[in-house]
């Protein structure tokens, strides 16, 4: 967890850990603090910390990377996800105020047309400001500090399905929905959607993912 890290340093690991996943290739430590004019200290503070948490390996001869990681973990991660978001998101009914409502409406808004217009970066970009918005509402830190974590590990996996096809079924559990339950401040409605959201996304992901893993190699995009 990292609610002991100095806030310059969990900085550092955000931009660490967004530049892996834009990489199409192992980098090193040299290339990230040249990348963010740092010291050598600071990276592999940083890389260190990540290692330990199962989110990245390296090695001298090839680079800092993402560990693979197996699709049981993948379902296992969007479990721990459906359980601790649908909890943030009773929370945070409670204390979402007028001006984050039409915050998470306009995201909602602008998600649903980056997936109608295959922008597959910025649709990720605006999950995850979604998602945050609420998680922050909860006023929990503690869960806070927990689901940074899990949300690490879980854009490190996005790293293997950024070809997620746009073409597959619109969740029906939408953001729309769960903004509307939190409009009327129906808690346990809200955090029903959020839950069933997660696990449908999570279920066609991982369906997506054996289809392709179980395609032979020449056939792949």
């Amino acid at each position: 967890m990292h609610t002991s890290m100095k806030p310059q340093t969990k900085k550092l690991m955000s931009r660490v850990h967004r530049l892996l996943l834009r990489s199409h290739q192992p980098l090193t430590e040299n290339v990230l603090a040249s990348r963010f004019k740092v010291s050598l200290t600071p990276v592999r503070e940083v890389i260190k910390h990540l290692e330990m948490e199962g989110i990245l390996v390296s090695g001298r001869n090839r680079g800092i990377t993402f560990r693979p990681w197996q699709l049981e973990e993948l379902r296992h991660v969007y479990e721990i996800r459906a359980l601790l978001e649908s909890y943030a998101t009773s929370q945070a009914s409670r204390h979402l105020t007028e001006k984050d409502l039409k915050t998470l409406s306009r995201l909602s808004r602008l998600y649903h047309q980056a997936r109608q217009h295959q922008r597959g970066h910025q649709a990720f970009v605006l999950d995850q400001r979604f998602h945050e918005k609420i998680l922050a509402a909860s006023k929990n830190t503690y869960l806070v500090s927990v689901m940074e974590k899990v949300r690490l590990i879980y854009s490190s996996m996005y790293l293997r399905n950024r070809y997620y096809p746009f073409t597959a079924d619109i969740n029906p559990y939408t953001h729309e929905k769960i903004t509307e339950a939190l409009f009327r401040k129906d808690g346990r409605q809200a955090a029903s959607l959020m839950r069933k959201h997660i696990l449908w996304s999570g279920k066609m992901i991982l369906k997506w993912l054996r289809k392709e893993e179980a395609a032979p190699r020449s056939s792949r995009k």
